[in-house]
């Protein structure tokens, strides 16, 4: 939130020098986060010593991703915009699916990490292949229009005006609906 007040996704083009310094100040520490995650295994008792690192492999990609300014960024843009505007959707997704993906696959019991990649990289699969789906027919995703409906106290109009908008083209913001329209 400070990050944006500040207006820095607004000045992201000027700022690469910046990007740089900090995603090389991060690869070290990402190194080192992998490394104590590794020793510390997969499973129940492996969680408190291994939390640190999905913050700093947060940061490095976010950081990483933002550098990008080859023409890679087009096609990434087109596979992770979509999940990014579906991002707590994703979110509980995911965490529904691991818990799933646990029960069949008894993840938690496994000391090697093959089977919990494997896992994380099919659910990722899954969302970039649904998120773009869904929402060319949605203008939100399903929780993030309950979001905005809980935060406006009326209900916000969910479906997307088909042909209204060229392709690729980001619709208007929906405005809520007066109270009392069904």
């Amino acid at each position: 939130m400070a990050v944006t007040r500040y207006g820095v996704p607004d000045t992201l083009e000027r700022r690469g020098r910046q990007l740089a310094v900090a995603f090389a100040v991060t690869v070290p520490v990402a190194v080192l986060a992998a490394v104590v995650q590794y020793r510390a295994g997969v499973g129940p008792t492996a969680h408190y010593r291994s939390l640190p690192a999905g913050l700093v492999f947060a940061f490095l990609f976010v950081t990483g991703f933002l550098l990008l300014r080859t023409p890679l960024r087009a096609p990434l843009d087109r596979v992770f915009a979509p999940m990014g505007r579906m991002a707590l959707t994703n979110y509980v997704l995911a965490s529904v699916l691991i818990v799933a993906g646990d029960a069949l696959l008894d993840v938690g019991a496994h000391t090697r990490y093959g089977t919990v990649v494997l896992l994380g990289v099919a659910i990722a699969v899954a969302q970039a292949a649904l998120s773009p789906l869904w929402l060319n027919r949605f203008r939100y995703g399903p929780l993030e229009w309950v979001w905005r409906c809980l935060t406006w106290w009326s209900r916000v109009p969910i479906r997307r005006v088909p042909d209204r908008h060229p392709r690729g083209a980001e619709p208007a913001p929906a405005r809520p609906e007066p109270a009392g329209t069904p």
